[in-house]
């Protein structure tokens, strides 16, 4: 598997604890979205919109 820097950026995710990420796609992150599901320990949750994905964060956050 190829090094690269969206998956060096979904290690550092994994060595922070980090298990669920909220998002949106486009051209400009699909790397690190392919980096995201390619990846079984952190689970990618899209949203249509920035500001969606925000508030799904804070209620995941708080629902923990």
């Amino acid at each position: 598997m190829k090094a690269t820097v969206a998956r060096f950026i979904v290690e550092l995710l994994k060595q922070a604890g980090v298990d669920t990420v909220f998002g949106v796609t486009g051209h400009s992150v699909f790397d690190i979205t392919d980096a995201l599901y390619g990846d079984p320990a952190i689970r990618f949750v899209p949203a249509l919109h920035e500001g969606s994905a925000a508030y799904m964060a804070a209620a995941y956050a708080k629902a923990r």
